[in-house]
């Protein structure tokens, strides 16, 4: 049985712009992102993914490496399998419909760090 639902608020933008003018690609850092929902869908909390506009959000290309799990590639495989096949990370809603249904539904909410929450 779960112990509530738990919103996770992220970004789903691509581009950021950069000091001196122009854009770079952002998006949500995958072990950010994805550490912090395994741990709560572990802890049997239902997670809920919700972007501005409930499209599925981006991962950041620089996160996407072993680097950034410690240098493990067990756990880099898992997180990158969770990304991708995890039921939290692929039915996302808007973050308007999250909030018109009220947060007293959610024991918790989370924004992962980062720039991603920031475009």
């Amino acid at each position: 049985m779960s112990k509530g639902k738990v919103v996770v608020l992220v970004s789903n933008a691509t581009r950021i712009e950069i000091q001196g003018g122009g854009t770079g690609p952002t998006g949500q850092y995958l072990n950010e992102t994805v550490v912090p929902m395994m741990a709560l869908v572990g802890a049997d909390y239902e997670v809920l993914l919700a972007t501005p506009s409930g499209a599925k959000p981006y991962i950041d290309p620089a996160s996407d490496a072993v680097q950034h799990f410690g240098g493990d590639e067990a756990a880099y495989r898992i997180g990158k399998d969770f990304f991708a096949n995890d039921p939290s990370t692929n039915q996302v809603r808007t973050l308007r419909s999250v909030v018109e249904e009220g947060l007293d539904n959610y024991a918790g909410v989370f924004a992962p760090g980062g720039q991603g929450p920031f475009v």
